[in-house]
C-alpha cells in the first residue's frame, strides 16, 4: 500500500495484524528489505526486526525484515477500499507459524504500548 507518513513517502508491504474490537481499525506492521540502522539505530529495536526468507511466501519477493516495534492504524475500509480498486496489491496471507511469530514478538515488545495491544488483540 502507498505510505505517506515514511520518508521518502512510498508504496511498502505491509501485514495486518489485527483489527478493533469494532472492526473498524486495522493494525498493520511494515515489511522492510532491510534493517534500517539509522531508525533502529538501538541493538533493542533491531531485535524486534523479524527477518523473514522469501521461500514459501508469496508475499514476499525477497527476504525481508518485519518491523514489530510498532502497530500502525489505519481504518479498514481503507484497506478495503484500495483492494478492491487494485485486487493485485493483495499479495497473499501469512501462514499460522509466521503469524504467530509476530505476534509473539508484538506482544513483546517494550515499544507498543499494552493498550494498543489490548485494542487489537493481541492479549486475547
Amino acid at each position: 500500500m502507498f505510505v505517506p507518513t515514511v520518508t521518502p513517502p512510498k508504496y511498502k508491504r505491509v501485514i495486518v495484524v489485527g483489527l478493533s474490537p469494532d472492526g473498524l481499525q486495522a493494525a498493520f506492521v511494515y515489511i522492510n528489505s532491510k534493517i534500517n540502522k539509522r531508525v533502529h539505530c538501538k541493538r533493542k529495536a533491531q531485535k524486534q526486526q523479524k527477518y523473514l526468507d522469501s521461500t514459501n511466501r508469496d508475499y514476499l519477493d525477497r527476504p525481508s525484515y518485519v518491523d514489530c516495534t510498532q502497530l500502525v492504524t489505519i481504518e479498514k475500509e481503507k484497506i478495503i477500499n484500495a483492494v478492491r480498486k487494485c485486487p493485485s496489491q493483495l499479495l497473499g496471507w501469512t501462514s499460522p507459524y509466521d503469524f504467530n511469530l509476530l505476534k509473539d514478538s508484538i506482544l513483546g515488545s517494550p515499544t507498543i504500548k499494552g493498550k494498543y495491544k489490548n485494542k487489537f488483540g493481541f492479549y486475547a
